[in-house]
């Protein structure tokens, strides 16, 4: 695994927001199944913001308690290659 880079936003960007849209059609196809049932998320909106220097990415439009879809996309940006940990806020 490598901590990305500013050269890596683009492919950070394209994951993160694929695996919101998954993690939207999982929920869209079972609500009441889905893992991501309980948690606060503005699904229309919902996308990757930036990388910060930490390793980071934020995304935007769920909550900060939002941990079964942090760990979604966290495992999608693992299986990329890239050891970032992911942040939620409004």
């Amino acid at each position: 695994m490598r901590v990305p880079t500013a050269a890596d936003t683009d492919k950070l960007r394209r994951i993160v927001n694929e695996a919101c849209k998954d993690a939207f059609a999982d929920i869209s196809k079972d609500c009441k199944n889905s893992r991501f049932d309980k948690e606060a998320v503005n699904w229309a909106d919902l996308g990757f913001v930036e990388l910060e220097t930490k390793p980071r990415v934020l995304v935007e439009e769920a909550s900060p308690d939002a941990t079964e879809l942090r760990k979604f996309i966290e495992a999608r940006l693992w299986d990329a290659g890239f050891d970032v940990a992911v942040e939620t806020e409004w």
